[in-house]
């Protein structure tokens, strides 16, 4: 849903929009937006912990962009990869689905 004029404030508030959520939550739900820039280049992460799904722990959507100090900033890469309560390393990311 992304037009090529958002700034990263918006892209992040996209993200948040879409995969967070609005509604009361329960346990230790959270969500967290971190933004980076470096050399013409910016990441993107929303993170999301504690949510229903017993086998995942967190999930992480990351995006990254091309030149973020523009306004009509270009999305270059997307992900998503969580961690997994019942994986050999539980903190270790991956972008595999969770046993």
């Amino acid at each position: 849903g992304l037009t090529g004029s958002e700034t990263l404030a918006d892209i992040g508030a996209l993200l948040q929009k879409r995969f967070g959520t609005t509604e009361a939550v329960e346990g230790h739900y959270s969500e967290a937006l971190a933004m980076t820039e470096e050399g013409g280049r910016a990441t993107i992460v929303f993170t999301i912990s504690g949510a229903m799904d017993d086998s995942i722990k967190s999930q992480q959507h990351v995006v990254e962009v091309f030149q973020p100090a523009a306004v009509a900033a270009g999305v270059t890469g997307y992900g998503v990869r969580q961690q997994c309560y019942r994986a050999a390393d539980p903190e270790a990311w991956t972008n595999q689905l969770c046993p």
